[in-house]
């Protein structure tokens, strides 16, 4: 069946992204929201399982801690490696009772730019969802984009308006997975929000790995592997993908971690999800 269903195609060693933050290491790496407002927790059940860490975000309403925001100042988000970058996808699920609507801010340079389009999560709703903001500048508003995202020395989450002011609000949502990424310049809510891909044990035996692919919306997938420096491994593709579970036979494994995207196409959009294990 994985010769049927699967091609796989080593290629040259690459970078594809500049910066993410998973919290792996339970450290909130660099994401705070200010030395007078409480401070961003680490919390078990992320996007990739119970025992996935995430970032849990609250907001009280009122004061220092009254409004839905969190940002990053640290080397690992500023410079100019965002330029060279085309959007920037977030996994994110709401906690509240009211809906929410994120927005990046980019600063550097001495300009300071808002994303034009907000991305909604649904109130009570804890699903983790995977959003895209493009990088581009059709997408923000308020100074020069291509002067801010070549010297960032700010990145900012909030729920908010256009013009980058954040409401007061009694909130709580969790975020996983940031990434600057190629390959997709449009912002949106992903497709098929219950989509999941899941090893089917962890550690896995990196002879022998399969994966475990759940959809609810037919289509074509991507698989691109890479190594925890970014080295692309190689390439899966499946171009006819039933709704519903499948079972995905990897080629061998290279020992240490190893990082899963996905790309899903259906008539509906694009799904993306990273997944990361162990392979031994």
């Amino acid at each position: 069946m994985k010769n049927n269903l699967l091609a796989f195609l080593f290629l040259f060693p690459m970078v594809v992204f500049a910066q993410s933050s998973d919290f792996n290491d339970s450290s909130t790496q660099g994401w705070d929201n200010g030395n007078s407002a409480p401070d961003p927790t680490i919390l078990l059940g992320g996007p990739d399982g119970d025992m996935d860490p995430y970032l849990r975000v609250s907001a009280d309403g009122e004061g220092a801690g009254g409004r839905a925001v969190v940002f990053n100042s640290s080397a690992d988000w500023t410079g100019d490696k965002l330029a060279s970058f085309d959007s920037l996808r977030i996994m994110a699920a709401n906690f509240s009772d009211k809906e929410l609507t994120l927005r990046i801010t980019i600063s550097g340079g001495g300009e300071q730019v808002t994303s034009n389009s907000a991305l909604s999560l649904a109130a009570n709703d804890e699903s983790w969802v995977a959003l895209s903001f493009a990088l581009d500048e059709m997408n923000f508003s308020g100074g020069n984009v291509t002067t801010a995202l070549s010297s960032v020395t700010k990145v900012e989450i909030f729920h908010g308006a256009a013009d980058g002011a954040a409401p007061f609000i009694e909130a709580d949502f969790g975020l996983d997975n940031l990434e600057a990424f190629s390959g997709s310049t449009s912002t949106r809510n992903e497709a098929d929000p219950s989509m999941s891909i899941k090893a089917v044990q962890n550690p896995v035996d990196g002879q022998n790995a399969t994966l475990l692919l759940s959809t609810q919306l037919p289509g074509s997938a991507i698989l691109d592997l890479f190594d925890s420096s970014g080295r692309q491994l190689g390439n899966l593709t499946q171009k006819n993908l039933s709704a519903g579970m499948t079972s995905l036979a990897l080629p061998a494994l290279p020992s240490g971690i190893i990082i899963v995207r996905l790309v899903h196409h259906s008539t509906a959009g694009m799904t993306t999800r990273t997944l990361r294990f162990i392979a031994q």
